[in-house]
């Protein structure tokens, strides 16, 4: 009976030493290939991201190109500002620091005064033939064309930082905000559209309702 119960331990230290092995094992496959698994997954988010960075691009040219034809009809031909009007593009604002709250209102006050100023130096530059009113329409367009290009380069800049880095969890971030990223440039890139085409938008959709209600009535 002895050696009964002394082969039936000999197997259940043989099982456990069994056990051990294969937990051994399964942890350092895990610590060879852990690092390659999140580097597929970090290319396939990256693989994901960059099909909404397509579409973003599109929209950025289209908003561009947009934006030089209808410039163009208000003065100068096309080819003639249009490097002129790439660097505009580029063009933003860095909000003033709003730690020290003292002084904040009027430094952000004089950012935009200084930002508005900028644009309509530069519509007049660009489109000297534009009365007021379309010098203002003309604006909108530029900036529609100025987020839009922005927008690209943004998520571009994010995409090649988690390509360098192979970060997953920079990829994973970019990919979980994309549907929301390409809602943004196709708002922007429509935005461009109606403001090119002077149609009224928001607040300016309300007065052109009463007119068109009110067309050959008597106005007091």
């Amino acid at each position: 009976m002895w050696w009964v119960i002394l082969a039936g331990g000999l197997g259940g230290f043989e099982n456990v030493l069994m056990w051990v092995a294969i937990l051994f094992l399964f942890s350092i496959l895990s610590l060879l290939f852990t690092p390659q698994l999140i580097s597929i997954q970090a290319r396939l988010g990256i693989r994901e991201a960059a099909k909404i960075l397509r579409n973003l691009k599109e929209w950025a040219d289209e908003s561009r190109r947009i934006s030089l034809n209808t410039l163009s009809k208000y003065g100068r031909p096309k080819r003639d500002f249009e490097k002129q009007f790439d660097s505009f593009l580029e063009f933003f604002t860095i909000e003033p620091v709003s730690d020290d709250p003292v002084g904040v209102i009027q430094r952000l006050d004089h950012l935009l005064d200084v930002r508005k100023k900028r644009f309509e130096g530069m519509i007049s530059s660009l489109a000297p033939k534009a009365d007021p009113e379309t010098s203002a329409s003309l604006e909108m367009v530029a900036e529609a064309a100025m987020a839009s290009n922005f927008l690209y380069r943004l998520v571009r800049h994010y995409i090649l930082l988690a390509e360098k880095t192979k970060s997953y969890q920079l990829a994973m971030l970019i990919q979980m905000q994309a549907p929301l990223l390409k809602e943004y440039g196709k708002a922007y890139f429509e935005a461009t559209k109606v403001f090119a085409e002077n149609k009224p938008i928001g607040d300016g959709a309300g007065p052109l309702v009463v007119a068109k209600l009110g067309q050959g009535s008597k106005w007091k």
